[in-house]
């Protein structure tokens, strides 16, 4: 059980990226006081959460009324990482633009962008869905613990944002930057890895 509870930490962790969402939270937020970044980093978790949780529960009958295959789609979820992996690997992200308290109680930023698709964009719903499908071979404790593991990256990615100024400070421009190309490079071998199953699932099931 713990080694899968590791296995899940590390897949979702590096998916969601915790580590690049704080600077972008802070570059947002930056106009605001403590008390709204605390509110708006609630709801930004809070909507992720809930975005995972139903996406976990119903993933595979949206799946299935598609008619597409778990095989088809694992492989476009390693493309969809790849994709996230050579971004972060040679790409240097923009931050947005800094946001007043007044043009963020209209639009919600929590929700958009920050909920989706910076914390859980397409490649985590599909890393999600995949490995709620691969759980049910277990048991439905199994699949209890993927939804528990992306509650946990999420809280801690709310602890982060409470002091990520403090952590973003610590870590420096080229600590930040060792830690996407470390993500990067992990993410490349998560992403062949789908591709690969995907394709073993697709010729060798009927």
């Amino acid at each position: 059980m713990f080694e899968n509870v590791g296995s899940y930490f590390i897949k979702l962790f590096f998916v969601l990226n915790p580590y690049l969402v704080i600077p972008f939270f802070l570059s947002c937020t930056q106009n605001f006081t403590n008390a709204e970044r605390k509110i708006v980093g609630a709801k930004m978790c809070i909507y992720s959460l809930c975005l995972g949780v139903v996406f976990s529960l119903i993933g595979n009958t949206i799946l299935s009324a598609l008619g597409v295959s778990h095989a088809s789609f694992k492989a476009g979820g390693g493309v969809l990482l790849g994709v996230a992996a050579w971004n972060m690997l040679y790409e240097k992200p923009s931050a947005p633009d800094a946001t007043s308290p007044e043009l963020a109680m209209r639009s919600d930023i929590s929700l958009c962008p920050l909920a989706f698709p910076m914390l859980v964009g397409p490649a985590t719903l599909t890393t999600i869905v995949g490995m709620v499908k691969d759980a049910e071979k277990i048991g439905v404790f199994e699949q209890g613990l993927v939804i528990a593991t992306l509650a946990f990256i999420i809280g801690l990615t709310y602890l982060g944002v409470l002091c990520g100024g403090t952590v973003v400070r610590i870590l420096g421009k080229n600590g930040g930057m060792i830690l996407q190309k470390v993500g990067g490079i992990l993410l490349v071998g998560m992403s062949i890895e789908m591709i690969a199953y995907g394709m073993k699932m697709f010729y060798v099931l009927p």
